[in-house]
């Protein structure tokens, strides 16, 4: 019994040892679900946003212009003609030069009643008109100009330069020129005891000049009775240089004459920018000693072939009844008539026969205007009637 029991568990091992077990299939996972793709929605139009009414801007005022002060216009340049007489004509009263004269004598003169009297000529100095650099002293021209206003005369200005500049100048400028004295009267009848002068070739000299003359002219340019104006710095004082052979070979050590000319030229270009509606005009002087003249007139001719030269002349400073052609001082008038020439008397004519001659003379030659002492013009009652 026992052993057909041992013998049936023994079969059952050896069964379940032969039989290959087959391995139970691994569960085929269910098959993860594809996400359904989320249906494409066609995007949902963004409203469009109602236009929210533009305000209609309210409009910025334009502020008033700053009105920004417009540059001066450019004067258009007057005629001269329209303003002043070219040429200059008539006859003037020569005042007293060398800081003589005064306004009390000037107004007491008969000439102010005298029709054949065109003005006066005045003579100034430079040293009085600006006693310090940039500080104008112009009282005296302002009252001369007052009084001819109120009797309808001219007047002309000289204002005299070489040893009358101011001193404060001399301080500052280099080189100097030394002119040797003068003690013979010489063309003009005049002397001088020498020194030194600013050299008309000096820039500083140059510079200073031109400043004054440039506010002198803005002041006196338009003055309807501003007759001429005598062109001066470029000599001691009568539009002389050398008074000796020791100044000529100061001149040489310069540069010569044409050191001379090119400032001569210079200084009269000034003149022409302070003066521009104003007749300027040079006394002939000798630049070499004893009396060569030939550089002034080369200066001359080139100052005139300007732009400006018909408002250039020259005046003969030593004009008498024997004044004569045949030499630059009147050939040179008569050849630039169109231009403001004078003369001035070498000195005061002593009796009416001398004085006839001399006027005569003078309409001769035809020199337009002529600068007379008062006692000259004392002699006649009327000088057109000579």
């Amino acid at each position: 019994m026992h052993y057909k029991l041992i013998l049936l568990i023994l079969v059952m091992i050896i069964f379940e040892c032969c039989v290959v077990t087959k391995p139970s299939p691994k569960p085929t996972p269910a098959p993860k679900p594809s996400p359904s793709p989320a249906p494409i929605t066609s995007p949902t139009p963004t409203p469009t946003p109602k236009p929210s009414p533009t305000s209609v801007p309210k409009p910025t005022p334009t502020p008033a212009p700053i009105a920004s002060p417009s540059p001066s216009p450019i004067p258009t340049p007057i005629p001269v003609n329209s303003i002043k007489q070219i040429p200059v004509r008539g006859y003037f009263e020569l005042r007293p030069g060398g800081g003589k004269d005064t306004l009390a004598t000037l107004a007491a003169s008969p000439s102010w009643q005298r029709a054949d009297i065109t003005g006066f000529a005045i003579r100034l100095q430079w040293m009085n008109l600006e006693p310090s650099s940039g500080n104008y002293d112009f009282s005296y021209i302002d009252a001369v100009a007052k009084m001819c206003a109120s009797h309808n005369k001219l007047f002309s200005l000289d204002i005299v330069t070489g040893f009358y500049c101011p001193i404060w100048l001399k301080s500052i400028t280099g080189p100097y020129f030394n002119i040797s004295a003068q003690t013979k009267p010489g063309p003009a009848g005049s002397t001088h005891p020498g020194g030194a002068m600013p050299a008309p070739w000096d820039v500083i000299f140059q510079n200073e000049y031109s400043k004054f003359l440039y506010a002198l002219g803005n002041k006196y340019d338009s003055n309807p009775y501003l007759a001429y104006v005598i062109v001066q710095g470029h000599g001691w004082g009568q539009g002389n240089l050398c008074e000796s052979t020791g100044d000529n070979t100061e001149l040489t050590t310069a540069g010569g004459a044409l050191t001379w000319i090119k400032a001569f030229e210079t200084i009269a270009n000034f003149y022409y920018i302070a003066f521009p509606h104003t007749p300027c005009i040079a006394n002939i002087g000798h630049v070499i000693y004893p009396s060569d003249i030939t550089p002034f007139e080369q200066a001359i001719a080139n100052i005139q072939s300007q732009s400006y030269g018909h408002l250039f002349g020259i005046k003969n400073n030593g004009f008498s009844l024997k004044t004569s052609t045949g030499w630059y001082g009147t050939d040179h008038i008569i050849a630039t008539s169109s231009n403001p020439n004078g003369a001035q008397e070498v000195a005061p004519i002593k009796t009416v026969t001398d004085l006839q001659s001399e006027i005569k003379n003078l309409k001769t030659i035809g020199i337009p205007f002529l600068e007379l002492y008062p006692s000259s013009i004392q002699l006649v009652p009327d000088l057109n009637k000579l």
